[in-house]
């Protein structure tokens, strides 16, 4: 509410009142516009989709359907190879043999020898063990690498081992000790985890040594009794290897 001035009495009033309360004249209060309704803006309807447009997916639809059904049904289908037609060759007219010692000597020789199946057997069984060892040495001593051979020992069926470092261990002692030590574990070792086979000679050397023909030899026995009294704590590494220093004998075989 605001106060005016009355235009016939100059006196003040309410802008609001109906008339002048001093003179009586009337007063018109002013007109208040009317609000105006906000407008909100009518959602267009979509469009409705065409039926055709329906009728022609579910045509497509239908249509892939049946191209499928149709490769899957050519795909078991398969179709039958004819083969060629062949004549029936007439067996061989073996000539008689009135002797039968060559009959018992063909026989003989279709027949393979059992002996030669064991030793091809104890050769794989061999070369297993000299993978072992060779893996095992490699991955505890670091500073060479070593090469293991397998071959044959001087009892039957028994086997001796060549193991070649690929560094000269035998020129620096720490690297000699180092070598002989994890040589006497691990083939002690694969002695006692293989009781079953008989190991005879392990040869020992590195590339020097071997362009000179040059190598040491040692019980395989003694390296697995070496590497169980050091298990067992009943000797040192030391000990272990002054035992194989004063085991070890130079030969002048040839390692191949």
């Amino acid at each position: 509410m605001a106060l005016i001035n009355c235009p016939e009495c100059n006196q003040r009033i309410s802008n609001q009142a109906f008339s002048c309360p001093h003179c009586g004249r009337p007063n018109v209060p002013p007109r208040i516009a009317a609000p105006v309704p906000p407008v909100i803006p009518q959602r267009t309807a979509r469009p409705k989709r065409s039926r055709l447009w329906t009728l022609l997916l579910f045509a497509i639809v239908g249509f892939i359907g049946l191209a499928v059904l149709a490769l899957v049904s050519s795909s078991d289908q398969q179709p039958e190879v004819k083969q060629p037609f062949r004549k029936p060759q007439k067996a061989p007219i073996l000539p008689a043999t009135t002797s039968t010692t060559n009959e018992t000597s063909q026989v003989a020789a279709s027949t393979p020898d059992p002996t030669t199946r064991s030793n091809k057997i104890d050769v794989l069984k061999g070369e297993g063990i000299a993978y072992e060892i060779e893996s095992t040495i490699n991955f505890l001593v670091t500073f060479t690498k070593t090469k293991c051979l397998p071959a044959a020992g001087n009892e039957p069926g028994s086997f001796s081992f060549i193991l070649i470092s690929s560094e000269p261990v035998f020129k620096v002692e720490a690297s000699k000790k180092g070598w002989l030590i994890g040589v006497a574990g691990v083939v002690g070792k694969s002695y006692h985890d293989h009781s079953n086979l008989v190991m005879d000679q392990v040869f020992v050397s590195d590339m020097s040594l071997a362009k000179e023909g040059r190598a040491f030899t040692i019980p395989a026995s003694t390296l697995r009794s070496l590497q169980e009294r050091c298990k067992s704590d009943q000797i040192t590494l030391d000990q272990l290897y002054s035992a194989m220093l004063a085991e070890l004998k130079e030969t002048t075989a040839r390692l191949n």
